[in-house]
């Protein structure tokens, strides 16, 4: 019983790190987007 107790841990550790590691993926992605059209956005208002 224990032993497969902490298999199933070790099996659901990895794969939640897995979907965390993921979403920070996208989140980084979605930051570093908006920092570029806030960029753009001011550099066309510094045009302007």
């Amino acid at each position: 019983m224990d032993y497969s107790k902490k298999a199933g841990r070790n099996f659901l550790l990895p794969s939640n790190f897995l979907t965390m590691y993921r979403n920070l993926k996208t989140v980084l992605c979605k930051t570093s987007r908006r920092q570029e059209e806030r960029k753009t956005l001011m550099s066309i208002s510094g045009k302007r």
